[in-house]
């Protein structure tokens, strides 16, 4: 799976060092479409702020 991962455009693996830095942030963790058809996964609550917050959108 994490090699699939990699494959995604931008995705780097994680050194030791900074995997221990990670700090946990609540919400379930979720993978949600971007409009311009981007994938961000991240923990939150709902896709709906997940894509307001990190991906970019139409001023």
């Amino acid at each position: 799976m994490l090699k699939n991962i990699l494959k995604l455009d931008g995705a780097q693996e994680l050194s030791k060092e900074m995997q221990k830095s990670v700090k946990g942030k609540g919400g379930e963790l979720m993978a949600c479409l971007c409009p311009d058809g981007q994938l961000v996964v991240a923990h939150g609550d709902s896709c709906d702020l997940i894509i307001s917050q990190f991906c970019a959108l139409d001023a």
